[in-house]
């Protein structure tokens, strides 16, 4: 997706605009101009960016307890870690 075709999802509320948001967020685009351009409040765009977040710790980090512990409690399940980590399956993320 190019900045072009994000700022375009912004323009419209489709159900792709979520994720063109948090497209941006991963490319490091503020959330104050997100939610500006967006019509959004910040505090929704900063709840997705926590998630944006956690996905990045997720595939630069070592998948350690505390980190799991962390991303369980923001409501990551097995099957999404797994899916973020690549190269690991869902059984291997429970153990």
């Amino acid at each position: 997706m190019t900045d072009e075709e994000i700022h375009a999802e912004f323009k419209d509320a489709t159900d792709r605009r979520i994720f063109a948001i948090g497209e941006a967020l991963r490319r490091g685009w503020s959330v104050e101009d997100i939610a500006k351009e967006t019509c959004w409040d910040v505090f929704f765009v900063e709840k997705l960016k926590n998630i944006i977040d956690m996905e990045k710790k997720l595939k630069s980090e070592p998948l350690t307890d505390n980190l799991l512990k962390q991303a369980k409690e923001m409501g990551y399940s097995d099957e999404n870690i797994a899916m973020i980590l690549g190269n690991h399956d869902e059984w291997s993320v429970m153990e």
